[in-house]
C-alpha cells in the first residue's frame, strides 16, 4: 500500500509540475488568445492565399482542410 501512495504522489507532482511549466505563465488573455484567436488568423490567412492562388472556387475546400488542421 505505502508504494501505491508514493507512486501516486510522484505522478500527482509531477502532473502539477507539467501543468506550472506549461501554463502557469500565461495571462488568461494570453491563453484565450493562443487557443481561439491563432487558429482562426491561421484559417483566414490560408483561406486568402487559397483564394489567390486558385479562386473562390475551392474556398471551403480550404476553410475545411484548416479548420480540422488546427485543433488542439
Amino acid at each position: 500500500m505505502r508504494t501505491l501512495v508514493v507512486n501516486l504522489r510522484l505522478f500527482w507532482q509531477g502532473t502539477l509540475l507539467s501543468y506550472i511549466a506549461l501554463f502557469h505563465w500565461l495571462r488568461p488573455t494570453t491563453y484565450l488568445a493562443s487557443k481561439i484567436l491563432m487558429p482562426l488568423a491561421q484559417i483566414l490567412f490560408f483561406t486568402i492565399l487559397g483564394i489567390y492562388a486558385t479562386g473562390r472556387d475551392s474556398a471551403s475546400f480550404y476553410v475545411i482542410g484548416n479548420a480540422s488542421s488546427s485543433r488542439p
